[in-house]
């Protein structure tokens, strides 16, 4: 029975990947700070923080298994803006070393670490290839370049495959989409980075979990791969369709970049943007991935487009914030 070690198994992403290698026969080892959601006789759990090396050599894992480190720092919560190059590095650069220093312990087969579009900072070209430039804007982008070098600059003992989604969507997981929604159910008018002109893709949780789950069994696979979705609409054009299929009477209201971005830099050193500079600095930029080499590589394709993935999660918000009657 083929094994595979997952760091974050009880995340978001990390949740839907265990039941898919649950579903297929795996067994799994979830490194979590939180238990898992599912309970399984092939599944187990160690409660273990990453960042801590001597927690992690505690650990006994089966050898030869297929790491995934998915495991790490994001913006999901509020990080102040005086410790986010300390919060990042610890967590996604000193975390991966240590899940690499585990994994070469244990004799892992393949080592796959789900990295971030964000290493890119703003396109030069539209797609994107896994040949751009990495320039990100700030120190999340940078802990995750840092994490990627890691990886491969040491000749390490197992296959490396390293994926680049963009933002993923899916249910039960809203991060930035958590305000938009809200104004989109309370009939509030939507305000927007730029023209919205521009094309800002997305990526399905479940297909980041089949790209990952098609490169442990691509045993040839090795390198780096971008996972998006679907060409669609340009940003404006999703949001008014999204606004009519709901039935609510909010209306986008596009606020030229010169003005708005000022402003956000301004707040984002007070502690008050809605949004940090690696996310609204390319708001209203061209962003759309080529995912040529996943598809070709992996046989990979995205089943979810950004329009539908905007409708189904909008819905589970509603569903979770019911109001009490």
């Amino acid at each position: 029975m083929r094994k595979v070690v997952v760091t974050g198994g009880s995340g978001f992403l990390g949740s839907v990947l265990v039941e898919r290698l649950l579903g297929e026969g795996y067994s799994v080892n979830n490194l979590d700070l939180v238990p898992a959601k599912t309970e399984h006789e092939r599944l187990t759990t160690s409660i273990v923080d990453i960042v801590d090396p001597d927690a992690l050599a505690r650990l006994s894992l089966p050898a030869g298994a297929d790491f995934v480190h998915l495991a790490g720092r994001q913006y999901g919560t509020a990080v102040r803006r005086s410790i986010r190059q300390r919060f990042f590095t610890e967590g996604n650069v000193g975390g991966t070393r240590n899940v690499i220093e585990l994994a070469k312990k244990s004799g892992a087969t393949s080592f796959l670490f789900v990295s971030t579009d964000m290493v890119y900072g703003r396109p030069q070209a539209s797609p994107v290839g896994i040949d751009h430039p990495r320039a990100p804007f700030g120190p999340y982008g940078a802990s995750k370049v840092a994490a990627e070098d890691m990886l491969t600059s040491q000749d390490p003992p197992f296959r490396t495959v390293i994926f680049r989604p963009r933002l993923i969507l899916g249910p039960g997981r809203f991060g930035l989409m958590a305000k938009l929604f809200a104004a989109i159910r309370g009939n509030m008018p939507v305000p927007m980075v730029g023209s919205g002109r521009n094309t800002y893709q997305m990526v399905s949780v479940f297909d980041c979990a089949d790209a990952i789950l098609r490169g442990i069994q691509t045993e040839a696979a090795s390198g780096v791969f971008n996972l998006g979705s679907k060409p669609g609409d340009a940003s404006k054009v999703m949001l008014r369709k999204l606004i009519q299929t709901v039935g609510s009477k909010s209306i986008v209201v596009p606020v030229p970049s010169a003005l708005i971005k000022p402003a956000l830099r301004i707040l984002d050193r007070v502690a008050l943007s809605p949004l940090v500079p690696e996310q609204f600095e390319i708001a209203d930029e061209d962003y759309v991935l080529d995912v040529s080499r996943t598809k070709t590589t992996l046989g990979w394709e995205p089943v979810g487009n950004d329009a539908e993935l905007m409708l189904a999660a909008y819905r589970t918000y509603c569903e979770l914030n019911a109001p009490v009657l």
